[in-house]
């Protein structure tokens, strides 16, 4: 999603399963530990838990087409702990 992507309430769009929203916004949220470049559309999308719309689950579904499609992307966390993290900031 990009970062000026705006969602609106949708209140002519019909409205969705409120519990499978909510679900997947969840997983979405948890997910965001290893995968932090997928905060942005969680927290945008999680606004609209209370009363999702259709154009609110699409969006749902294109970041869950996004992850599904660089699965290899993301933060790896061993079980046996001592990993090194580095990290490159593009500063402007």
């Amino acid at each position: 999603m990009e970062s000026n992507f705006k969602v609106d309430k949708g209140d002519t769009k019909s409205k969705v399963d409120t519990y499978c929203y909510r679900r997947i916004v969840g997983r979405l949220l948890y997910l965001q530990a290893t995968r932090p470049h997928v905060t942005y559309s969680a927290n945008v999308l999680s606004q609209f838990v209370a009363d999702p719309r259709q154009n609110h689950m699409d969006a749902l579904h294109r970041v869950l087409r996004y992850i599904k499609a660089t699965l290899r992307q993301g933060i790896l966390l061993p079980r046996d702990g001592g990993s090194t993290l580095t990290a490159y900031c593009d500063s402007r």
